[in-house]
């Protein structure tokens, strides 16, 4: 059976461009969201935007992510078609039809609004934990500062959690490009 896209909130269904309901938000608002590792590059787009996207593992079964979901209260974004199982579940899920990284990166935003510019580049892309900006002379031993500076490539951020070290490169500025073009909806 061919499913619509649909986010599901328990038993109640509410199509996709209607926005967000239900609890699984923080403080800020934003949603708590639970990415199927089938997802993991829109899912790593999600932390660069500044959300909260927990990754699930290669490989993890269906029941499993439904279970993990519902236990952290996070919105499952996923592509699997029997995402079904999640009504039953009384969960919450965004079925993604896209096969493309700006197609799904338009459902998301339809689906959940997502603010691609709502904190660029401040969340781990590997371990979803905020970063916090760092003095370039006490990290300055694990990059080249001096070719950073010049190429006007800090401030540098740290995670605390994986103590991974990033800075303003190619890759970043790739990343806020693409984010930016999302925000004003260019899909490309």
């Amino acid at each position: 059976m061919k499913l619509d896209r649909r986010i599901f909130l328990g038993a109640a269904a509410a199509t996709v461009g209607t926005g967000l309901v239900g609890p699984a938000r923080v403080a800020d608002g934003l949603p708590r969201l639970l990415v199927d590792h089938m997802l993991l590059r829109p899912g790593r787009y999600l932390r660069a935007a500044g959300y909260d996207a927990a990754i699930a593992p290669h490989g993890t079964p269906l029941n499993d992510l439904i279970e993990q979901g519902l236990d952290e209260d996070r919105i499952i974004v996923s592509s699997r078609e029997k995402l079904e199982q999640v009504r039953a579940g009384q969960g919450r899920a965004v079925l993604i039809a896209g096969k493309n990284l700006p197609d799904i990166a338009a459902e998301l935003t339809q689906a959940l609004g997502v603010n691609w510019q709502h904190a660029p580049l401040s969340r781990c892309l590997d371990c979803n934990v905020a970063v916090e900006e760092v003095d370039a002379a006490t990290w300055g031993h694990r990059v080249n500062i001096g070719d950073l500076a010049v190429a006007g490539m800090l401030p540098l951020t740290h995670c605390g959690a994986c103590d991974s070290v990033y800075w303003r490169g190619g890759h970043a500025l790739e990343m806020q490009a693409r984010l930016a073009s999302w925000s004003a909806g260019q899909f490309v």
